[in-house]
């Protein structure tokens, strides 16, 4: 059986939403850890339901906070 198509590739942002987007993220660089932390875990578990792990659905490993995702020096005991 053959793997579903691809969806077609994002539409390029205009320019304004690029910089809105990107005062945001240095605004906010929780976002960043968060998204690093997520995809962290979404690519070591590699789950089959990548919307149900994303929703908290899929198991453990889903980060809830950049002070307590698994894999961090709070809860890994490294310093």
């Amino acid at each position: 059986m053959a793997p579903p198509p691809l969806p077609p590739p994002p539409r390029p942002h205009p320019p304004s939403l690029r910089l809105s987007a990107e005062r945001y993220l240095r605004a906010h660089p929780a976002v960043a850890l968060l998204l690093r932390g997520f995809l962290r875990e979404l690519l070591l578990q590699r789950p089959n339901d990548v919307l149900g792990f994303a929703a908290g659905e899929g198991g453990q490993g889903v980060p809830r906070s950049p002070h307590g995702a698994r894999g961090t020096p709070h809860n890994s005991g490294e310093r």
